[in-house]
């Protein structure tokens, strides 16, 4: 029986001494407690052991009374190892915790913070026979070398750039899966780090020497790799993002946006003193010609090879950007006018001698340039834009392949910026529905008291606040930007909008197609359209006769397919061109307007007066009708009667008023 008596205090001595180690690691209070109560009770049976040793009978029975406390003793035993798996599994717990936590809340900083506070994480909160030095390698670009960005201590370094990742593929199906951790014979721990395109660089641990990682400190490590891989993803994501947001995607060079940053900065720099900047607004000649003929690939590649081209060509604190299409922007740091008219006369001269090929075609390139110098004068990076565009439409109207400087007192620039202001105005105008029609009255000659078979020319006018626009102030900066084919829509829809709601047979009315809407596909389906809901003899469409000959070979089936659906034409200004007559025979129009510059001398110029005469002697051979513009006095009807023109227009005749006014004292037919 003493052998239960010695098995007891064993088993309770073994829990004391686990419990006092548990406790040792642990420093909880709960398991001291248990070890010195095991310790006490321990020593209470080996001194009853000891006292009674001499009288058996009473030993025997006092083994038997310590039964129950074996019992106790090693359940007591039991206890402890599971505590010591809990509190080391908590422990364990909460460190990965803390390792974790510490982990996540440097996520958002830079790839070289991140890691830094990676690895201080990993040596000071793991649990892990880690030596105190470690090392993070990382390559942005497929063709850069491996570059270490954080390390602790004194890891060793390569003696050549590292162009390869040392972790090896797995040896599966799939054999370009990297490994996501190594461990190789010098107790060297790799964690792979992945990126968009692959392993993107290693964390690099050393193992103290004779040490080695258990499974759950290699499940561990292998979370941390990946946790780290998430992070770095999420950075490679959010400096693409930011990379996309200043830069243009074809080029790589700095947006319209990140421009304006860069301008309004220098602007402010320049207001408190600082040594002169200067802004170019240049784009490419004939661009357009390489789009057409060859592909918008070849125009692509055209201005990605320009632009590094002219980026070899600057200095650092330049700034250089496609702000869209062919249209580049260059701003000179802490350059002088005089030096920087030179290095663009470089860039222009490098553009002329260069060749762009493409598919054994050549194009020889060149620009047109816009210069500001930046002073106090431009308020906003906006107005320095304006200036410089300006500037530039102003070299190519001069012949292009040139540079233009901006001055606030030249004229033609001013009529550039009232133009490009003009362009929101009439933005807004027909997003808002701001035009209004006007019609003016064409008369027969010799029957202007009659008050059937009249016919209208519509005209077009913009209310502003200080009064009503004719046309002539804002048609050629509509006519410049390519806005005149929106507003031709605008005036026919608005123009089958009104007559359809007036019902009378017998009047016409004409309406003023611009050159640029020649072959328009919108333009002529609306046209069709309108002419399912209405008398298309009813309408008559203008077209200048220089536009028409301009634009011959899209005049020729757009007017054959407005004759086809019952409309009549008109050829406006008629005799203002040199080749009038050579291509009369050509179009199918059904009246000529004889221009009003032979009109309005008709009376006092017998030159004119030969030229009326000649024109509407040819028209009426051919079988068209003719109307004189600008019929302003008596004298000048008398003239036209005696010639026998057809039709008059003019103040003298009458003078535009609303289209809605001239609709509502038309008599209605049912």
């Amino acid at each position: 029986m003493s052998a239960i008596l010695v098995l007891s205090i064993g088993i309770r001595l073994i829990a004391f001494f686990i419990s006092l180690r548990v406790w040792h690691r642990i420093r909880d209070w709960r398991i001291g407690f248990l070890a010195l109560m095991l310790l006490l009770m321990a020593v209470r049976q080996g001194w009853t052991l000891i006292e009674r040793t001499q009288d058996w009978h009473t030993l025997r029975w006092q083994a038997w009374e310590e039964l129950p406390g074996l019992v106790v003793s090693v359940i007591a035993l039991a206890a402890v190892f599971c505590l010591e798996r809990m509190f080391t599994e908590l422990r364990r717990r909460t460190r990965e915790d803390r390792l974790f936590n510490d982990i996540l809340r440097h996520t958002f900083e830079d790839a070289r913070n991140f890691f830094t506070h990676l690895l201080q994480a990993l040596l000071h909160h793991a649990d892990l026979p880690l030596q105190q030095k470690a090392a993070i390698w990382l390559k942005n670009e497929e063709r850069e070398p491996f570059r270490c960005i954080a390390q602790i201590g004194d890891p060793p370094q390569p003696s050549r750039p590292l162009f390869s990742c040392p972790l090896k593929p797995k040896p599966c199906a799939d054999s370009h899966e990297i490994k996501t951790i190594e461990i190789d014979a010098k107790g060297i721990v790799r964690l792979c780090l992945k990126g968009e395109n692959g392993c993107c660089g290693w964390i690099e641990l050393y193992l103290h020497p004779d040490s080695r990682l258990n499974p759950r400190d290699t499940r561990l490590l292998e979370h941390v790799g990946q946790l780290a891989s998430l992070a770095y993803r999420r950075q490679q994501a959010d400096r693409r993002i930011a990379y996309q947001a200043h830069h243009d995607a074809l080029t790589g060079l700095y947006n319209r946006h990140a421009f304006q940053t860069c301008l309004e900065t220098a602007l402010k720099d320049v207001r408190h003193g600082a040594p002169p900047y200067v802004l170019c607004y240049f784009d490419l000649d004939q661009f357009k010609l390489v789009n057409d003929t060859c592909s918008h690939a070849a125009g692509d590649a055209l201005l990605c090879q320009i632009a590094q081209l002219i980026r070899q060509q600057l200095t650092p604190g330049d700034c250089f950007a496609r702000l869209g299409g062919d249209e580049f922007a260059l701003l000179l740091r802490h350059c002088p006018l005089d030096r920087a008219l030179e290095r663009l006369q470089k860039i222009r001269a490098t553009l002329n001698d260069w060749p762009f090929v493409w598919e054994g075609r050549t194009f020889h390139v060149s620009a047109s340039f816009g210069v500001v110098p930046l002073s106090s004068e431009p308020t906003s990076a906006e107005t320095a834009l304006s200036h410089a565009d300006a500037a530039c439409f102003l070299a190519k109207d001069y012949g292009r392949n040139r540079i233009q400087i901006y001055r606030s007192s030249d004229l033609e620039i001013s009529q550039r910026r009232q133009e490009m202001n003009w362009i929101a105005r009439l933005e807004q105008a027909l997003k808002e529905n701001r035009f209004e029609l006007y019609a003016q009255p064409i008369v027969p000659i010799g029957q202007i008291s009659r008050p059937t078979a009249r016919h209208y020319e519509i005209l077009l006018r913009l209310p502003q606040s200080n009064g009503v626009e004719p046309p002539a102030s804002f048609l050629s900066a509509a006519e410049r930007y390519h806005l005149m084919p929106r507003i031709d829509r605008w005036v026919v829809c608005r123009t089958l909008t009104l007559l359809s709601r007036h019902s009378n047979p017998t009047t016409r009315f004409s309406i003023n197609l611009s050159g640029q809407s020649l072959g328009d596909p919108e333009l002529l389906a609306l046209i069709q359209e309108g002419c399912q809901h209405f008398d298309p003899k009813r309408l008559c469409f203008e077209i200048t006769e220089t536009a028409a000959i301009t634009h011959l070979a899209q005049t020729q089936p757009f007017l054959a397919t407005l004759k086809s659906l019952g409309c009549r034409l008109a050829l406006d200004d008629f005799g203002a061109g040199f080749s009038s007559y050579a291509y009369l025979k050509r179009l199918p129009v059904d009246y000529l307007k004889i221009d009003g510059q032979f009109i309005r001398n008709l009376s006092q110029d017998p030159v004119d007066l030969a030229m009326v005469r000649s024109i509407n002697e040819v028209a009426h051979i051919l079988g068209k009708r003719t109307v004189a513009e600008f019929v302003e006095s008596e004298a000048i009807m008398q003239q036209l009667i005696e010639l026998g023109v057809d039709y008059a227009q003019g103040f003298f005749v009458g003078q535009p008023v609303p289209l809605k006014t001239v609709l509502q004292t038309q008599p209605q037919t049912l």
